[in-house]
């Protein structure tokens, strides 16, 4: 996979630049694949591309643009925030020519039409007024059933301890 993380990492290299993107984003302009997004996408790969997945917290669309490339088809984002949902949907566009929008620009929760098979999401510390480790965790869980009981459930949370530099 290799092949993939090089075409994202040239991506968003190119446009650092010209898009206002946070410094947490720099994670995929290094020359190494972020650890959790390479065990993700080991994992992922064994799975049926046929399962549909929902993803909370799309970001810049890193995590959407592995899932469009491993192959699968039924893949929603969610984005609440309105200016990087826009430059992920830009980059997933141009990665793959489509014309789809896979991320949409809402708060979640946000009841679908269907149980998601796969449930990803990639955080970083306590938003929302939430005050601790223990209370994150509980909404999260909450997040996690809110459209059903999937049958796979790949979260990362990352609390205050995290060091970005």
């Amino acid at each position: 996979m290799e092949q993939f993380y090089k075409l994202l990492k040239e991506y968003n290299n190119s446009t650092w630049d010209v898009e206002n993107r946070a410094k947490w984003h720099e994670m995929y302009c290094a020359d190494s694949m972020p650890t959790y997004l390479d065990i993700l996408l080991q994992r992922l790969s064994k799975l049926d591309r046929n399962l549909s997945i929902i993803e909370v917290g799309s970001g810049y669309g890193d995590v959407i643009a592995m899932l469009i490339y491993l192959g699968f088809k039924n893949i929603i984002g969610i984005e609440r925030d309105k200016t990087a949902c826009a430059i992920a949907n830009k980059k997933l566009q141009s990665l793959f020519n489509t014309n789809k929008a896979y991320i949409k620009c809402e708060e979640y929760p946000v009841k679908l039409n269907a149980n998601p098979d796969i449930y990803i999401q990639i955080n970083n510390v306590y938003i929302d007024a939430i005050s601790s480790k223990k209370e994150y965790l509980e909404r999260n869980k909450e997040w996690v059933y809110y459209n059903g009981t999937p049958k796979y459930v790949y979260v990362e949370f990352i609390d205050e301890s995290y060091n970005n530099s």
